[in-house]
């Protein structure tokens, strides 16, 4: 169906696999610069650091006052060829700078069991690549949280003509102790067959984890989880980020393939995902 070869760059590797391609005029460089936000605010708040037991860092956000999702992958290492222990993890949101006021340590943590970190990569490994943390503190009550929604049609449309935007956070390779963040993901696709969001922010090692945003009638949602960079070899450069469409985790889908136990987490789409008064919208967007 698709007739280009894209350059898949996970955290833990490079492969060739098939995929899409945007039309040119819908291209970008790679080299997008991002904007660096204070972390201690709201709706970066919810964001932090998955400090992965002192061999690197991954991204994750808040979803509940005790969990956080990010991609399953960073949670196994593959040197070892284990799964990490939650003892192994720390989760600190707000962090900048070497600066932070909150921090909570991994409890416990899930993952699908189709997710097979030792596989050669592929579309079917990409959109099971998340996983869900249960903190030890209720840090959520203090950050923030947020919450989960759906591209639906009607909101591709208002991406398409620039009244709501699709954005990415995290805590890349480049500016491991900042926040930064690319509101350039408007030119998207979302695979079919398979729960994968194509989109072109600028991602980098470090992001692995991060939310794919929606900011959408001055409310802002997850819509994705990043956890591969994507880079085309049709020539010149060209940068991709492949996300797990949050889709994937839609309790009320009509699907067989809905990720086992996912659905005694309804609460990661209940519309209250906030303890705090209702914040301003942040200054990036106005």
């Amino acid at each position: 169906m698709y007739r280009f070869a894209l350059l898949l760059t996970l955290i833990f590797g490079i492969i060739i696999f098939p995929s899409i391609i945007f039309a040119k005029s819908q291209q970008k460089n790679i080299l997008q610069k991002r904007v660096v936000v204070n972390a201690m605010e709201y709706p970066w708040s919810t964001i932090g650091r998955l400090n992965v037991g002192g061999r690197g860092h991954c991204t994750g956000v808040m979803v509940s006052e005790y969990h956080v999702l990010t991609a399953a992958h960073c949670l196994y290492d593959r040197k070892a060829g284990r799964w990490l222990a939650p003892m192994e993890l720390h989760f600190i949101p707000g962090y900048q700078f070497d600066e932070y006021k909150i921090h909570s340590p991994v409890k416990s943590y899930i993952t699908p069991p189709n997710f097979k970190p030792e596989e050669k990569p592929s579309l079917r490994i990409i959109e099971t690549d998340w996983a869900l943390l249960r903190l030890t503190k209720s840090i959520g009550l203090e950050t923030g949280w947020l919450r989960l929604s759906i591209l639906t049609r009607n909101i591709r449309k208002r991406i398409q003509k620039k009244q709501s935007v699709l954005f990415s956070s995290g805590y890349r390779a480049g500016a491991p102790h900042a926040q930064t963040v690319d509101v350039n993901c408007q030119h998207f696709q979302e695979l079919e067959g398979v729960d994968v969001i194509v989109h072109q922010c600028f991602l980098q090692r470090g992001d692995s984890g991060s939310p794919l945003l929606l900011y959408d009638r001055e409310q802002i949602t997850i819509v994705g989880i990043n956890v591969v960079g994507l880079i085309s070899n049709s020539g010149g450069v060209k940068g991709y980020v492949g996300a797990v469409n949050i889709l994937r985790l839609y309790p009320k889908k009509d699907r067989k393939n809905i990720e086992p136990g996912i659905k005694k987490f309804d609460f990661l789409w209940n519309t209250g995902s906030l303890t705090k008064p209702q914040h301003k919208v942040p200054a990036i967007f106005n």
